[in-house]
């Protein structure tokens, strides 16, 4: 081999790397970036977190509603445009997870929670048609998340229809049995 032909060898690898390099390069730049989640547009974290300190200090159950449900909104929109399963078939999407929370903090949580101190306040206060729905919505949540809140939610379920009954009231929530029955065959 002479100098020339192993000159050429080197600038055609040299060559070569650097079609690489500005291929990657250029593909990192035609790839959309992934949009903000609506509801972190809606709500920054810092407002969420403050929509939560809110329900949290409050003891107007207006306010604890209005804040339990802004909570509860929030945690239910999905990412948009993200698509993490959007090509797989439907029998193979069982399969996938949702993304991880990046956040410091649960906002499912935050939303559990301050839906259950709102529907326990509303029965302290006996607001029972709200302290229903609270509960209710608490037991929405995946039981395997959050079974405190859960565990929680009925047993003021199961206290919502005592006091119900002792006042006589008829009960407001037709799953009061089922709840109670769950409740029984869990302890």
């Amino acid at each position: 081999m002479n100098a020339g032909s192993r000159n050429i060898g080197a600038n055609v690898g040299k060559a070569g790397w650097l079609l690489g390099a500005l291929l990657m390069l250029a593909g990192c730049q035609t790839t959309s970036p992934v949009p903000k989640s609506v509801a972190l547009d809606d709500t920054s974290f810092m407002g969420m977190w403050t929509t939560y300190r809110h329900c949290e200090a409050a003891s107007d159950l207006d306010t604890m509603l209005l804040d339990a449900r802004k909570l509860d909104r929030v945690t239910h929109q999905s990412i948009a445009g993200i698509g993490h399963d959007v090509l797989l078939p439907q029998v193979m999407k069982r399969w996938v997870s949702e993304p991880a929370n990046r956040l410091a903090v649960d906002p499912k949580a935050m939303a559990v929670a301050c839906s259950l101190r709102t529907g326990q306040s509303a029965l302290s206060a006996g607001n029972y048609e709200l302290a229903d729905e609270m509960f209710q919505a608490v037991l929405t949540y995946p039981e395997g998340m959050y079974p405190y809140y859960i565990q929680q939610a009925r047993q003021g379920l199961a206290q919502l229809n005592v006091d119900a009954n002792m006042s006589d009231k008829t009960a407001l929530s037709s799953s009061f049995t089922a709840i109670l029955a769950a409740t029984a065959s869990k302890q």
